[in-house]
């Protein structure tokens, strides 16, 4: 489990324990701390979400690292050392007529 999971549990059951806090807590608990079910239910989804697609994340993030790394190596210069000077000469055709000729 990497880093966002681990938190959006920890939010989750930290909110579940105050709403059942101020739901179960007695008359003279605040009203306001019963909001902590629902937001530990949403925090709970995000974090099977999250979970599920743990590997998908990861696969993407290794795609997008080698995509990034591939692009970073075509935009370097080619060194000057390694181009020719001068004009390039091409290979001479070859010509059918003279091989017939030969034969």
């Amino acid at each position: 489990m990497t880093k966002l999971p681990k938190i959006l549990l920890t939010v989750s059951l930290s909110s579940f324990a105050v709403g059942f806090f101020g739901v179960c807590g007695g008359p003279n608990i605040p009203l306001f701390l019963s909001v902590g079910m629902p937001v530990g239910a949403i925090f709970l989804g995000l974090f099977i979400v999250t979970l599920a697609f743990d590997k998908e994340m990861t696969r993407f993030d290794l795609e997008e690292r080698l995509r990034l790394e591939s692009a970073r190596i075509a935009s370097k210069p080619v060194a000057a050392t390694s181009r020719q000077k001068g004009p390039v000469e091409w290979p001479k055709p070859h010509r059918l007529a003279d091989s017939t000729q030969a034969a």
